[in-house]
Order: C-alpha cells, then sequence, then structure tokens
C-alpha cells in the first residue's frame, strides 16, 4: 500500500489495477508540487488511491481526476478536504470512474465538489417544490429571455449530478432516482413554458404539456429523451399555440454554450411527425375516436399532465382515458399489439445483441412492459385501480386483483429494479440512451464493476438468471397459455382453396389488409397463381403443397415491413426463377431468419433486391449471414475479373449487413475503407506488372477514403508519391491504375468508383505523381490554406508504406506545424460560404445543407487546425474519432459533441440507405448541428 509521494512508481501500482501504470504513475506525480505541501499531499494521495483501488475504471478515473485538478482554484484547501474526508475523496473516485459525463460535469465546474460531498444533501431526495423554487429564483434574476434560457439549462447540471450522486453511492433507490429525474423534467417543462409564453406576450394561456414515455410514467432515464403531447383550448384564443408548443420545445432541446435541457419527442402526438405540434382538445377527441391506431391506445396508458393549464390537462386525461380503456378487448387489437411486438423482437434479434440489449432484448425492460400493459387494457376498462403508467404501480397493482400472483409480481418487480439500474450504468457513461452492454473484456468488467460486481462472471450470471425468468413470465402471460399465434390465415386459406364463396373472400381480403397489404386485389391474384396455375400450366401438387405450408411464414415476414406488396411480389418472382420453387420455399421455410433478412431487402432496399436478382448466387453468402468476411484482409486476385467479382461481393456483403442491421455506422464504414486498401493494392502492383515498372509507389488516401470512412457512392481521393527517379514510368503506372478503375473494373461488373486526383499539389495542372522531394518543396512553398484542411484526412492507403509514412511526416507538419491565423481561419469560413452558395439547391441536402455533413466535418477540421498544433490527439483522420478526442480534451462540451456525433450518424446512415432527411425528428437535429457549427465559427 502506497504511503507516500515518494513510493510513487508503476511497480507499487500494480496492485490498484491500472491498465498502464506508467501513465497513471506519471500522472499521480505531476499532481504533487503546485505550492501543496508534501505532507499534505501523501494524505490527499493515500485518500485517492484508496478510492480508486475499489473503483470501477481506474485508469479513467485517475485521467479525470488530473482534468479536473487542473481546473480547481486553490489545490491547497481542495487536498486538505480531500485528505480530510476520505468519503469526499471516494465520492470523487467512483464518479470520475463510472460517469464521463458526471466527471466532465466537475471539471467545467470544480465547485461541485462541495454539493456532491455535502453529507445533508446526498442523503435526501429533493422534491419538486423545492427543484421548482430554485428553478424560478435562478430564472427570475436572468433579464432577458436568451438569459432565462441560459439560466435554466445551467440548473441543470448540479441538479443531475445530485441525484446520479445519490444514485452512485447507494443512497436513493431506483424508484426515488428515477422519481427525482422524473420531477426535474416536470419542473424543466414548467419553466419553459413560462418563459415561452413571456416570450409571446401570454400570462396564462389555455395550453397544457402532457407527458408520454418514461416520463409519463414518473420513470425517466439520465439519457431519455422527453415524449410530449402539447394540447390547447377550444374556440378563439389570444396566443398562437404552434408558436407557443415550437419555443417550449426549442427552449428545452436547444443546444448553446450553457448546454441543454433535454431532447424533446413528439412522434406519440396525433398524426405522429405529420400532425401539428399542437393540438385543440376537439382535434384530439376526434381524432382518437376516429383515426388513432392500437399502438397510440398502449402508448397513451402513460401519459400525464405536468405543465400548463391543469383545466386543458385533466380534460385530454379524461377524452384519453374512454380510448384506452374499453369494456372489452378485441381480438384484432391483441394482434395488432402482439404484431407490434414480434417486429421489435426480429429487429434486434437481426442486430445480433439480443442477448445484450438490456431495453429490448429477450426477457429484458420492454418484455416486463408489454406483459404488464396487456394486462392492464385488458382489465382496465372495469378495474380503475390499474390504470397507471408507472411499471412497479402497475406490478403492484395488478398483483392486488389477482392478475400476477405473488410470484410472478415479486419477479418481476425485482426483474424491472435490476435491468432499469442495468440501463442506467449503461447511460451514465456518456449520457447516451446506450442500451446494449460490452461484450468484450476488459470494458465488460469494467461494466460490471459500476453494477458493483467483481468481475463480468457474476454479473453475467446473475442478467441471464433475471431475463430468463421474465421471458418465460412474459411469453405466458402475453400470448397465453395455450396461444398459437402462428395460426392467423384461416380466411385466406379457405378462400385460396374456394375462392368462389363471396363471404370467404372478404374475410380474406379483410385478412390482407389487416396485415398492413395496400393493393390487396393484385396481391391475392398473386398468391393465387401459386395453387392454380403457372406459365408453363398447372401447378405442381409438390409446389402447391409447399406453397401452403410457406404462406404463413411469408405473410408473417411481409407484415413485418414497410411495404408488404413489394415483399410478396418481390419473393414470389424469386420463388418462380429457381430451378425447383417447392425446394426454395421449404428451405426458406426452415430458415425463417434467412426469409425475414429477405423480407426487409424486398421491402425497403430495391437496389440490393436488383443485385440478388441478377446474381442469384448471392443467396448462399446472404444465407450463411453478410458479416465480416475472413478473407478481406488476403483476397487472391489474378485479374480484373477475380478483383471486380471479389469488390461486387464484398460491396454487396457490406451493403446487406447495414440493411439488416448487422453492422454499425464505423464497422461499415471499416469494411469499405478495407475493400479499398485491398483493391487498390492490388490494382497497383497490377500496374507495375503490365508496366514493367520495379520502383517503390505509395497511395496517400484522402476524404472519406483517407478518414476511413467510405460510404457506398463514395469516390476515391488519392494522390500519389515515388520513390524513384523514373517519373515516366511512375506516371505511366498511375495512368494504368486509372484506366483499371474507369474500363477494366465496371466492364467486369465491378461497382464504378472514381479515383479522384484533384487534391494533389496544383490540382489538375499538377502531375498525377510527384517525388518524395516535390511534395516537400510545394507544402513549404506555395500550397494554400484550404490544402491544410484538407490534408487532415491524409492517410496511406495502398503500395509502400515506409515511403507513404515519409511522405505524412512532411504533411502532418505542413497542416499541424503553425497555428491557425485569423487570416487563415477567415480563408476557411469564406470558403465554405462560397461552397454553400454556388453548390447547394436544395436546404434538405444531406451533405450541403445547414446541419448537413459538412458542417460537421468542417466545423471538425476547424477545431483540428485551430488546436492539433499542440495537441497531438486531435490529428485523428476519422471524423467521429476525432470528435470523441474533442470532446475527451473539452474542446468540445459534451452537449456539443452529442449533437455533433449523433447528427452524423443519422444523416450518414440515411445518405448510405438513399432515405429522405426531411422527417421532424432530423430536421430537429439539423437545427442544433447548424447552431453549433456557427458558434464554432463564430459567424
Amino acid at each position: 500500500m502506497i504511503s507516500s509521494y515518494d513510493e510513487l512508481t508503476p511497480e507499487s501500482l500494480v496492485e490498484y489495477r491500472f491498465e498502464d501504470v506508467t501513465r497513471a504513475c506519471l500522472i499521480l506525480q505531476n499532481m504533487a508540487g503546485h505550492d501543496v505541501p508534501d505532507r499534505v499531499f501523501d494524505v490527499f494521495l493515500i485518500a485517492v488511491l484508496t478510492a480508486i483501488k475499489t473503483s470501477a475504471d481506474p485508469d479513467r478515473a485517475v485521467s479525470n481526476l488530473e482534468r479536473w485538478s487542473h481546473r480547481v482554484g486553490n489545490r491547497l484547501s481542495t487536498y486538505q478536504l480531500l485528505a480530510s474526508t476520505p468519503f469526499a475523496a471516494e465520492i470523487l473516485i467512483t464518479v470520475m470512474a463510472a460517469s464521463q459525463f458526471f466527471a466532465d460535469l466537475l471539471i467545467f465546474s470544480p465547485e461541485y465538489l462541495d454539493l456532491i460531498s455535502d453529507t445533508a444533501m446526498r442523503n435526501r431526495p429533493r422534491g419538486a417544490a423545492a427543484m421548482l423554487a430554485d428553478a424560478s429564483r435562478r430564472v427570475s434574476i436572468a433579464k432577458t429571455p436568451n438569459a432565462k434560457r441560459d439560466a435554466l439549462r445551467r440548473f441543470k447540471a448540479p441538479e443531475v449530478l445530485r441525484i446520479g450522486v445519490r444514485d452512485l453511492v447507494g443512497s436513493a433507490t431506483l424508484g426515488q432516482t428515477v422519481a427525482e429525474i422524473s420531477d426535474f423534467a416536470d419542473v424543466c417543462c414548467r419553466m419553459a413554458l413560462e418563459i415561452a409564453s413571456e416570450e409571446l406576450g401570454s400570462s396564462t394561456p389555455r395550453f397544457a404539456i402532457m407527458a408520454m414515455g418514461k416520463l409519463g410514467g414518473r420513470e425517466l432515464n439520465y439519457a431519455s429523451d422527453i415524449d410530449l403531447i402539447y394540447v390547447h383550448g377550444n374556440g378563439d384564443l389570444d396566443f398562437d399555440p404552434i408558436k407557443l408548443a415550437e419555443r417550449i420545445t426549442d427552449c428545452l432541446a436547444r443546444v448553446t454554450d450553457a448546454g441543454f435541457i433535454f431532447r424533446v419527442d413528439l412522434r406519440l402526438r396525433p398524426e405522429g411527425r405529420f400532425g401539428p405540434v399542437s393540438r385543440s382538445l376537439a382535434s384530439c377527441a376526434a381524432y382518437y375516436e376516429s383515426w388513432a391506431e392500437p399502438w397510440e391506445q398502449q402508448a397513451l396508458m402513460k401519459c400525464r399532465f405536468v405543465a400548463g393549464d391543469s383545466e386543458i390537462g385533466e380534460e385530454f386525461m379524461r377524452l384519453v382515458q374512454d380510448f384506452i380503456y374499453r369494456p372489452k378487448v378485441t381480438e384484432s387489437f391483441l394482434t395488432s399489439i402482439r404484431s407490434n411486438k414480434r417486429q421489435l423482437e426480429d429487429k434486434i434479434e437481426r442486430s445480433g445483441s439480443a442477448d445484450r440489449n438490456v431495453k429490448e432484448g429477450v426477457g429484458a425492460i420492454r418484455d416486463i412492459e408489454f406483459a404488464i400493459q396487456l394486462l392492464q387494457l385488458s382489465a382496465g376498462g372495469t378495474r380503475p385501480e390499474v390504470r397507471t403508467g408507472n411499471s412497479l404501480a402497475a406490478i403492484e397493482a395488478l398483483q392486488k386483483i389477482g392478475l400476477l400472483n405473488d410470484d410472478e409480481a415479486g419477479d418481476l418487480s425485482e426483474s424491472y429494479t435490476f435491468l432499469r439500474t442495468v440501463e442506467h450504468r449503461l447511460q451514465l457513461l456518456d449520457e447516451r440512451a446506450v442500451r446494449t452492454f460490452p461484450n468484450t473484456e476488459p470494458e465488460l468488467t469494467k461494466f460490471s464493476r459500476r453494477l458493483g460486481y467483481s468481475d463480468s462472471r457474476a454479473f453475467l450470471d446473475d442478467y441471464r438468471s433475471h431475463t430468463s425468468r421474465v421471458n418465460i413470465i412474459f411469453k405466458r402471460l402475453f400470448y397465453g397459455e395455450n396461444a398459437v399465434v402462428e395460426n392467423e390465415q384461416t380466411a385466406l386459406h379457405a378462400w385460396l382453396h374456394d375462392s368462389s364463396d363471396d363471404v370467404v373472400q372478404r374475410a380474406a381480403t379483410d385478412e390482407l389488409r389487416a396485415r398492413g397489404f395496400n393493393d390487396v386485389v393484385s396481391i391475392m391474384n398473386v398468391l393465387k397463381r401459386n395453387v392454380t396455375t403457372s406459365e408453363y400450366g398447372a401447378v405442381p401438387p409438390e409446389t402447391r403443397d409447399s406453397f401452403y405450408g410457406f404462406l404463413p411464414a411469408l405473410l408473417r415476414c411481409a407484415e413485418q415491413t414497410l411495404n408488404p406488396d413489394s415483399v410478396v411480389r418481390n419473393l414470389d418472382l424469386l420463388v418462380q426463377s429457381a430451378p425447383s420453387p417447392a425446394a426454395l420455399m421449404r428451405s426458406l421455410v426452415e430458415t425463417t431468419d434467412f426469409l425475414r433478412s429477405l423480407a426487409r431487402i424486398a421491402s425497403d432496399y430495391p437496389q440490393l433486391w436488383t443485385r440478388i436478382v441478377e446474381h442469384p448466387e448471392f443467396l448462399d453468402m446472404l444465407a450463411e449471414g453478410p458479416g465480416p468476411n475472413d478473407s478481406l484482409q488476403n483476397p487472391t486476385l489474378h485479374s480484373a475479373e477475380s478483383a471486380a467479382r471479389w469488390m461486387r461481393r464484398e460491396y454487396f456483403r457490406s451493403a446487406t449487413a447495414d440493411a439488416m442491421e448487422l453492422l454499425d455506422l464505423p464497422s461499415v464504414h471499416a469494411a469499405l475503407t478495407n475493400c479499398a486498401h485491398a483493391i487498390l493494392d492490388w490494382a497497383l502492383e497490377e500496374a507495375k506488372s503490365e508496366i514493367g515498372y520495379h520502383g517503390e509507389i505509395a497511395i496517400i488516401g484522402l476524404g472519406k477514403l483517407g478518414g476511413a470512412e467510405l460510404s457506398f457512392s463514395s469516390d476515391y481521393d488519392v494522390m500519389y508519391v515515388t520513390d524513384g527517379d523514373d517519373i515516366a514510368g511512375a506516371n505511366s503506372v498511375v495512368k494504368r491504375i486509372h484506366g483499371l478503375f474507369s474500363a477494366d473494373l465496371p466492364q467486369c461488373g465491378a461497382p464504378r468508383i472514381e479515383l479522384d486526383a484533384r487534391l494533389r499539389p496544383d490540382g489538375k495542372k499538377g502531375p498525377l505523381i510527384l517525388t518524395f522531394d516535390g511534395y516537400a518543396n510545394y507544402y513549404a512553398s506555395r500550397a494554400e490554406t484550404w490544402e491544410r484542411q484538407a490534408m487532415t484526412k491524409a492517410d496511406v492507403v495502398a503500395g509502400d508504406r515506409l515511403l507513404g509514412d515519409r511522405l505524412l511526416l512532411i504533411i502532418r507538419n505542413f497542416v499541424y506545424g503553425t497555428p491557425l491565423t485569423d487570416e487563415q481561419a477567415v480563408q476557411i469560413i469564406h470558403m465554405k460560404q462560397r461552397i454553400e452558395h454556388e453548390r447547394l439547391k436544395e436546404l434538405s441536402d444531406i451533405k450541403l445543407g445547414p446541419g448537413g455533413l459538412t458542417d460537421i466535418e468542417w466545423a471538425v477540421q476547424f477545431l483540428q487546425l485551430k488546436y492539433g498544433h499542440k495537441n497531438r490527439r486531435l490529428r485523428g483522420t476519422n471524423t467521429l474519432q476525432t470528435l470523441k478526442s474533442l470532446r475527451d480534451d473539452i474542446v468540445i462540451t459534451q452537449q456539443v459533441w452529442d449533437t455533433l456525433d449523433t447528427t452524423y450518424r443519422t444523416l450518414t446512415e440515411l445518405r448510405n440507405r438513399m432515405q429522405s432527411a426531411t422527417s421532424s425528428e432530423v430536421q430537429s437535429l439539423r437545427t442544433q448541428c447548424r447552431d453549433v457549427f456557427l458558434r464554432i465559427f463564430q459567424i
């Protein structure tokens, strides 16, 4: 056990479980001095190391402790406080190790140490009334509208930190924690309404804010969005309810230097994203009476009034209670709810994380919620006592009326508390709505320690025990003891056997419509052909029998997609073109996961489906699962034909894995970038062999190629460098490489990709390839500011690595050797404005539009140029990784990182899948992103 500074060595720190003992030792040694007497530091060191030894992540703790120590105003008094009160040191280290979000709050505001070390504050809950009084006082002091908003934003940090520390150190139960987070959100909604009303000059608007989801159930998470519905009174109003609603949302969700309060989700309102943001009571009543769907009935169970006119809120609650709770639950309603649940189950199963997703996985939180909500809906029409949006309260109420026995209620309550605690620890790390815990060591061990386990095995054993028993109870409660959920095609089967009965035909038509089909007549004709005739005459008995067995699985998979009609038509074409339709249908029935994958692609990805039809051999690969290819590192490529065939398969493999959500965004980027590296290496060697060139050449990737973030539509931005004197021969090699990509590979069926060398020295006017000295002279004498920015993405992607690395040293010195001047910063801003003016055609453009991908990329590159000359950690080429480095080194705040990271991922995924970026949720993200961009550039 270390007892003084003199004993600090890497060897002595081994027992403290650091992964990097050398770095930890250096950090602790550097914390000494600074006018702190040795005796004080030694006692401080003992207190800190004692806490670190039992912390979840010693390396994270000591790293954050170092950053925090640089920010404290008086090290001597702070060290003395921690030295004299070991529990304060223990709390500080616990927080530093368990939550980067909370650690950053403490680093930005070191004075919060007094808050979390105050025994009185830590050991008692704080009610909504006290929070409201505090928030009102802070806001009332501010004089301008923006100042009032920022005052409310700054209210968040100490309040959430107080709640979180009580949770982390075990001073609060789960119920108390989620209630306090919900109370805090309620207060923020009330204050946002007050601020927005004052801005619009309406003191007492007939307007109510209704909470849904976890806020409605008073069981909010740390990183939850808040689901809201805005309602206003009937008749003439003395205010604009739409403007008021928009201002409230903006007040809560806008990200500024003071942070943000909550992300707001309005998709649960009537008509979802297509409906007005606020509706009158009469309009809501008409909608719920005539247009609402079963899932909305279920969602409204958690509705609760939180702010505004209480009479409006109470009236809304009365009208939705009649909609939610019916005297009798119909079979069609049960079928719809069960179908929705199966779609969620299929999605998480496709992701491969069903055993680790604490919210949506097998036996996880959503299983508990669906089971108890179905019981509430069944009984709530006649038993008002079960009408609650709180899950634990619902379990207790259902137990009291006998719908849950004592064992079921006890197991569900215990498992719900356990799973929500796991969820909270996941979200506390970075204040992100993470649902899946790690599956690799040592991250899983660190996570387990944050939950109080000594190792990952003990945590996994408990987790599996809870989810196993929940899943058993869920299936019994949700599907019934003897439920046969699959047997739902009676009418359709009857019609296929005898289509002359009009009554049966109407029933079959209704069944298809209930499953979500649109062109029902056309689909019925497609299905009928499979049991009556084909273009070759009567359908063989084997094929007809196989189709009857195949039909339930086909319809079940189709109804779980966005476009069931396309699924049936496309799969019918595939089956009919097979050498043995009967054999293919039997195979699909036996491999339901494969059939679900095909259905998803047939529904949502027409270009991928075209590839499958054009290349039926891809079916085998898809059936095996389009995961990473082990041959990617060393593909055997002998010719343009073999290279094109391999490249085509790898692009298809990545696209299908992306479509089936088996790969996250960075993994898709990595797969496409690795493919590019391999094909460029092949092209370089092929060209050298054809030309007879024996010198060394390296290919430098720029843009998305250099940043290892290629998408399916990306070209390759490249530069070439040679070490030899035979420039003419090297130039011939490079021209041949371009010929391979522009002619040979596409002719053999490879994706058409342009090699773009316009970012080389002197652009189009310059030679295609330069020597090392040629690059050195250019960057030392006449390169422009925009080239500094472009070269932040430079990396070696093919050819001779040593030669490429030598050039990278020159490029890095050009980019980061000197600070960015004010004049250069202005040049960058003007260049961005010029690009938007000349090239932007539509504001919704995912890449160039406001809040689009280039806003994020330029913001990151600008910050790299501004701070990278003195911080090597900021010199990465990958946008997402560099964003994280900017956050970790406090160049940007946690909130700014969250906005840019989330927007980048969302827009890139939409672009990869060629989907629209016009939804209100995406637009809200883009608005926040644009605000961040403008603040970074100070425009």
